[in-house]
Parts: C-alpha cells; structure tokens; sequence
C-alpha cells in the first residue's frame, strides 16, 4: 500500500531531523498521522476526513509518533 510507505517514510523523516529555531535552538519533532483511504472517486470526502480524524486520533491514543489507518468495513 502506497500510502502507508508514504506515510511511515514522511513520519520518519521528521522524527530524525531536529528542527532548529531562529535562535539556535535544536528541538526534535514527532508526528502522529491519520490515513483514510477511498476505494472509489465517489467517495465522500467529509467521510474520508472523518475517517482519517479517527485513526489520527488512534496514533496519538496508542503512543503517538505512530501512523493508523482507518479500516475499510
């Protein structure tokens, strides 16, 4: 599933590189992401968003740092 490589590859990037601010300081950053994915165009997309506002808060519910994806009934 391309979504999820896509999804893990983006979290991991931002986990390993420190962001610095203005004034030097260095701050790690962690993400959590939320992925619904259609399994046509005629999806809704107020769905889809539901969906993927969800399994966000499925990640952060489960350690955050994490990717969830919604499944499909």
């Amino acid at each position: 599933m391309v979504a999820k490589h896509v999804s893990e590859r983006l979290r991991r990037a931002i986990e390993s590189e420190p962001f610095v601010t203005s004034s030097g300081v260095e701050l790690r950053i962690t993400v959590s992401i939320g992925v619904a994915i259609g399994q046509s165009s005629d999806d809704d997309p107020n769905l889809l968003i539901k969906q993927a506002d969800t399994a966000l808060y499925a990640a952060k519910n489960n350690g955050r740092n994490l990717v969830s994806f919604h499944e499909a009934a």
